[in-house]
């Protein structure tokens, strides 16, 4: 069986990446016994992966892309390009992994050429704009998808929100099987009429970082926040949480072009709050793990539906406490005791944590999507 993956970004060989990338490159890796190849975007960093790989030049900002990626999510360039490689590799599935800056594209060249397609879900890139499911102005949860509600974040007419739902909803149908992680990110494909058979909960693939790198001795109260600093990942609310305390919070992260603002009133905010924290800034995938194995806790704030907080399974593995907002993926994850549902609640969620460990079971994993494979 030869497996096509494609993914917008790949680890290593391109910047600016997060857990999503690491989880599709996780599940890629640990394939070994499996005939396979990648498709991705154009090459950033030239370094070995022992993965045989093909480049296709695809834009990330932009008019045209933010159209694409709003409205009309169709490449003909990238069509043609990908139908080469596949008619010429002949794959016996197409797994698609984070492919929005690829648009459908990739799907269409599919089932053109009559392979079956499965997709894990990352993002809600299929039901909202935004990808996110999160109402920027109001910042909250959008519990209505994409359609007329479309105009809460964008100064769309309503007709041309709902023309995006027709649009992807014909290809959604294309696709022959999702692979979600939680029970909430599969609420939201059957909310969006996916049928349940089509949808299998999977776990991550995480490597093997317990017994990995130098040991370190647990600094007491210490907070850890590892991911992108913009608004719906919820870092106000964590230094909120810690006002008046005795927890050293660090951050290892960076915003983006369009967070600069978010990030200067994170750092006011602290100052403010009288919260002792430390911007780390961008730093490696092993160097969180280093601070993940430092800090008593990680603290995931969540404020949207996130579906891969692929920190938390990693620090859990390394014996960090973890607490994390009670939405999306969290809450089914994590046991009460470690949920909080505002920065009021934080505080008592640290002093309570259930410490949780065990590592996931890559070869239940990978042998669960390969009968996905199988069946189709």
């Amino acid at each position: 069986m030869k497996i096509c993956h494609i993914s917008d970004k790949i680890p290593l060989i391109h910047d600016k990446i997060g857990g999503a990338e690491w989880a599709a490159y996780r599940i890629i890796k640990a394939q070994r016994n499996m005939d396979k190849f990648v498709i991705t975007s154009s090459i950033k960093n030239r370094v070995e992966t022992n993965l045989k790989i093909y480049d296709v030049p695809i834009k990330f900002e932009g008019l045209v892309t933010n159209i694409r990626l709003g409205i009309l999510p169709f490449n003909p360039s990238v069509y043609k390009k990908i139908k080469e490689i596949l008619k010429n590799e002949e794959p016996d599935i197409v797994h698609l992994h984070n492919f929005k800056y690829f648009c459908f594209s990739a799907l269409k060249v599919a089932k053109d050429l009559g392979i079956k397609v499965v997709h894990s879900v990352y993002d809600y890139w299929l039901f909202c704009p935004l990808s996110m499911l999160y109402i920027k102005k109001e910042k909250k949860v959008c519990k209505f998808y994409h359609g007329i509600n479309c105009s809460e974040c964008f100064s769309l007419p309503g007709k041309t929100s709902y023309l995006r739902k027709l649009i992807f909803d014909y290809y959604i149908k294309m696709i022959d099987h999702f692979i979600v992680i939680s029970q909430d990110s599969k609420n939201i494909l059957i909310d969006n009429g996916i049928p349940k058979n089509k949808i299998s909960i999977s776990n991550l693939v995480v490597d093997n970082i317990r017994k990995s790198g130098k040991k370190y001795k647990k600094i007491k109260n210490t907070v850890l926040y590892a991911g992108w600093i913009v608004p719906h990942k919820g870092l106000d609310v964590l230094i909120k949480g810690l006002n008046d305390t005795n927890y050293k919070l660090f951050v290892a992260g960076e915003g983006t072009k369009s967070s600069e603002k978010y990030v200067s009133e994170c750092k006011k905010l602290a100052q403010e709050m009288n919260v002792d924290v430390e911007f780390l800034g961008k730093i490696s995938n092993e160097e969180v793990i280093q601070w993940m194995k430092k800090c008593e806790f990680l603290v995931i704030p969540e404020r949207w539906r996130i579906p891969l907080p692929t920190v938390m399974i990693e620090a859990m593995i390394v014996g960090s406490k973890v607490v994390g907002s009670n939405i999306g993926c969290i809450k089914y994850c994590l046991p009460k005791n470690n949920l909080f549902n505002d920065e009021k609640d934080l505080v008592k969620s640290l002093k309570s944590v259930k410490f949780l460990k065990g590592f996931p079971d890559n070869k239940k994993t990978i042998n669960g999507i390969e009968e996905i494979y199988k069946k189709l």
